[in-house]
């Protein structure tokens, strides 16, 4: 299983992430930046490590996603073919600075308009917050 863990600090902007495969997106004046999570799973593995936990410095403004991989693995487009995450995160960038329900509405009809016929591959879970 892959996830993404965010403790946020709301007094001091402090926060640490910690991710199992999934990144943290941070959108921060029109610039994204990601935080990789280690390349391990929860769960069984050949290779088990304590998770790394990295410090990130949130600022008012910045918008902070978290995401399954189904919102990346889904299939569609033509070709057929995975989202991606860099494509998944571009297009977080082109919506970031909607409301809510406004990025809730924009990121269904994407993942639905990109995965046309075909049926869902797996979960798709995303967290967003603005700081």
């Amino acid at each position: 299983m892959d996830v993404g863990v965010v403790i946020y600090n709301k007094e001091t902007s402090e926060a640490y992430f910690a991710g199992a495969g999934r990144p943290v997106v941070i959108i921060r004046d029109g610039e994204m930046q990601s935080v990789k999570g280690d390349q391990m799973p929860i769960g069984r593995y050949i290779k088990t490590n304590d998770f790394t936990r990295k410090q990130i410095d949130f600022k008012s403004g910045d918008m902070v996603y978290i995401y399954s991989d189904g919102c990346t693995d889904q299939v569609g487009g033509d070709p057929k073919r995975k989202i991606t995450s860099q494509k998944f995160k571009r297009y977080l960038l082109e919506i970031s600075s909607l409301d809510f329900p406004a990025q809730k509405e924009s990121i269904e009809n994407f993942i639905d308009t990109w995965r046309g016929d075909i049926p869902q591959t797996d979960d798709i879970s995303l967290l967003a917050f603005r700081v």
